[in-house]
């Protein structure tokens, strides 16, 4: 369960891309069970997006659009 893995990426910034594209590959690695790591997210400027996010238990949702092959 992915609550049962340890912290070991650190994340400095709460950016969209971030949680968009770093985060998803993470989260696609620990499905396959290759990772097994959750990411461990500071704020580096005053913002809203941590506060958020923590309120929500980390859960970020991302809709992936586009062409295939």
């Amino acid at each position: 369960m992915i609550n049962d893995y340890p912290e070991k990426v650190i994340q400095i910034g709460d950016r969209n891309f971030i949680r968009d594209f770093i985060d998803w590959m993470i989260f696609e690695m620990n499905q396959k069970g290759n990772f097994g790591w959750k990411v461990a997210l500071f704020q580096a400027t005053p913002g809203e997006n941590v506060p958020k996010l923590n309120r929500q238990i980390g859960l970020f949702t991302l809709i992936l659009r586009g062409k295939e092959n």
